[in-house]
């Protein structure tokens, strides 16, 4: 598993590479990857971006109690999780699902360390993928504000309705964000017939296509019509 320090997943999509990414968010009973257990994992993939995103769901049965400062964040009663499976069971779904992304979290280290628990308890290895944590990048980009996820929502002016957390929804939120944040470091200059994107995102200039360009304003024509 790699952290990346810098912003720089989105990008490739403008330049060709198309780098899977995929957001991710969990909900847990709790706050110790030794005791507490995941009861909700959310992916969004947004590699082609936002407008033809995929999406993995899963609620999980945690097999414990739920404790009660957990179930006001979420909303997730042990009655209702115990309906579905345990982690086990959705584990190579979810893995095929992320299998060679770029992941996306906000606080990544979280997510990271209850996943890698629940994978190791189930017989399998800890992930592998490289992540950019979004937590990070909006500590740098925002200094001495906040940047929780409700707080990037209002800087960027991403619409959101949720009295709960969910973790699908919470992915939606962030990839959202994030796309909102490789926008607001992505400047578009023109040079002759040459249209150029620079900015801190990148160490050097890189020419766009036509296409490219046509991508670019595709994306933040949905990003615009997702806030109305």
């Amino acid at each position: 598993m790699v952290y990346l320090s810098a912003v720089c997943g989105y990008n490739n999509a403008f330049r060709g590479d198309m780098k899977k990414l995929v957001c991710l968010d969990t909900e847990t009973t709790g706050f110790s990857p030794d005791h507490d257990r995941i009861v909700e994992i959310g992916c969004v993939e947004i590699t082609n971006g936002w407008a033809n995103r995929a999406s993995f769901q899963k609620y999980i049965n945690p097999n414990r109690s739920m404790p009660e400062n957990a179930f006001r964040i979420h909303g997730l009663s042990l009655d209702f999780l115990s309906k579905f499976e345990k982690f086990d069971k959705y584990a190579d779904d979810f893995l095929s699902f992320i299998e060679g992304a770029t992941l996306i979290i906000h606080n990544a280290s979280f997510d990271m360390k209850f996943l890698n628990a629940e994978l190791i308890r189930s017989g399998r290895k800890a992930l592998e993928n490289e992540v950019i944590d979004t937590l990070t990048i909006a500590k740098k980009e925002f200094p001495k504000r906040k940047v929780n996820l409700d707080a990037l929502s209002s800087y960027f002016n991403i619409n959101k309705s949720r009295d709960k957390h969910g973790a699908l929804l919470d992915s939606e939120i962030l990839a959202q964000i994030y796309i909102a944040m490789q926008l607001k470091q992505t400047v578009l200059s023109v040079k002759q017939e040459a249209k150029t994107y620079s900015g801190t995102a990148f160490d050097k200039t890189i020419s766009v296509s036509q296409n490219e360009q046509s991508t670019h304003e595709s994306i933040i024509k949905s990003l615009k019509e997702e806030k109305n």
